[in-house]
C-alpha cells in the first residue's frame, strides 16, 4: 500500500492526488473522504461512456450522499436501471442488450478498483406497460414482452452477472390485471389535461389522482416526435391516448410501489438510464439520475437505448468486428446471424448477431 505525502498548498491538490491514487487505486491506502471522491468521479465517468454533462451540482450532493450511506455499512453502490420491454419490431435480444450489459459490468470493475464492494444494479423491465401501452394489439405486445424480458434474464444468468445485476420485472411486483384497472382509472384525466395543458382545472385533477405537476407541451411534443414514427398514419387524438396511457401507467406503477429497489438494499439507491430523460421536466425529480451510453463513443457516436436499438456488428476487410447501433428505421443491409449460449445447467438464450460489411 502507498500513501501520498502532500508537500505543497497548491488549490489543485486535491484533484492532482485523487488522478495519482486512481491510476493505482488497489495499491493505494485511501481516507474515506479519498474513496468517497474517487467512487463519485468513477461514476460520473467521462463522455466516453457517459450521455451528456455531468450531472449538475445539485445532484452530485445527492450522489455523495448515498454513496456516503453505503460506504457506512460497507455494501455496493446500489442502481436502478429503468429499462424497456420490448424491440421496436418485437424481436429478441441483440448486440445492444450485450453492449449495454458490458458497460455495467465495466463500471462495476471500476467502482472495484476504488471499493472492494463494488456497485450493482436492477434492471427495471417494464414489461406491465407493454399490453396497455399496446392497447390495440394486447396479446401481441405481452408476448413480445415475454420473449425480450425472458431472454434479458436468461442472459444475464448464462454470462454469470447475476452476483450484482438483476433482471426485475414490472410482472413480478404487481399482477397485470390490476396494473392495467389502476391505470385505466387515471387514463381520461390524463387524456383531458393533455388536450388542455394550460387548464386550471385539469391540473386540480392531476393532483387528485397523485399527479404533482402538470405536463408541459416541451415534454408533450418529446413523445410525439418518437409517435409520429411509431403511428405515422394516426391522427393527434390516438397519439395524445396513447401518451395518456403511458402518463396513466407511470403513475400506476408509482402507486403500487414497482420501485425495483432490491430488499437487501438499505436506503436509497442511484439510477442509471440507458434512455434520453424527456424535455420539460423538473430537474429536482432526476437528482440522482445519470445517463450512460449503451455503447462507449469510441465504438459509436450513436446512442440509443438497447431496447429501442437495433444492436449489430460492423465486419471491416480486416476482420476487425465492432459493435453498432442503428434504429429500426435505418436502411441498412444486414446478414442475418443468431448465436446460442448455453450454461453448464443447460439454460440457454439466442442473441441476434446481425452483421454488416464495411470497407
Amino acid at each position: 500500500m502507498y500513501q501520498i505525502k502532500t508537500t505543497t498548498h497548491d488549490p489543485y491538490d486535491p484533484l492532482i492526488e485523487n488522478f495519482v491514487f486512481s491510476q493505482f487505486a488497489k495499491q493505494a491506502a485511501k481516507t474515506c473522504s479519498q474513496t468517497l471522491e474517487m467512487v463519485s468521479e468513477v461514476i460520473f465517468a467521462t463522455t466516453k461512456v457517459r450521455y451528456g454533462p455531468k450531472p449538475s451540482p445539485e445532484s452530485q450532493v445527492v450522489f455523495r450522499e448515498i454513496i456516503r450511506h453505503y460506504m457506512a455499512e460497507n455494501l455496493p453502490i446500489p442502481f436502478v436501471c429503468p429499462w424497456g420491454s420490448e424491440k421496436p419490431d418485437g424481436s429478441i435480444i441483440d448486440i445492444a442488450e450485450l453492449g449495454a450489459l458490458k458497460t455495467l459490468c465495466c463500471l462495476n470493475a471500476r467502482v472495484k478498483d476504488v471499493y472492494a464492494p463494488g456497485a450493482e444494479f436492477s434492471l427495471r423491465v417494464e414489461d406491465l406497460c407493454a399490453p396497455h401501452l399496446f392497447f390495440e394489439r394486447m396479446a401481441e405486445a405481452r408476448a413480445e414482452a415475454k420473449l425480450y424480458t425472458d431472454g434479458l434474464i436468461a442472459l444475464v444468468k448464462i454470462l454469470g452477472i447475476d452476483s450484482f445485476i438483476t433482471v426485475s420485472p414490472d410482472s413480478l411486483l404487481a399482477n397485470e390485471e390490476a396494473f392495467n384497472a389502476l391505470a385505466d382509472k387515471f387514463v381520461p384525466v390524463m387524456e383531458t389535461h393533455l388536450h388542455n395543458l394550460n387548464n386550471p382545472i385539469t391540473h386540480k385533477a392531476l393532483k387528485e389522482i397523485g399527479w404533482d405537476k402538470p405536463v408541459v407541451q416541451e415534454t408533450v411534443d418529446h413523445y410525439l416526435t418518437g409517435y409520429e414514427k411509431l403511428y405515422p398514419n394516426r391522427n393527434m387524438g390516438f397519439k395524445l391516448h396513447v401518451l395518456a396511457r403511458y402518463f396513466a401507467s407511470s403513475l400506476a406503477r408509482k402507486k403500487l410501489g414497482m420501485t425495483s429497489m432490491l430488499p437487501r438494499w438499505n436506503g436509497e439507491c442511484l439510477d442509471l438510464y440507458f434512455g434520453k430523460t424527456p424535455p420539460g421536466l423538473e430537474p429536482t425529480r432526476y437528482l440522482r439520475r445519470i445517463h450512460y451510453r449503451t455503447l462507449p463513443c469510441n465504438l459509436t457516436t450513436n446512442h440509443m437505448a438497447p431496447w429501442r436499438a437495433k444492436g449489430y456488428l460492423a465486419i471491416t476487410n480486416e476482420n476487425e468486428v465492432t459493435p453498432k447501433l442503428a434504429s429500426f428505421q435505418e436502411d441498412l443491409v444486414y446478414n442475418q446471424r443468431e448465436i446460442v449460449l448455453v450454461a453448464n445447467d443447460g439454460t440457454q438464450v439466442t442473441v441476434k448477431t446481425d452483421y454488416v460489411l464495411e470497407n
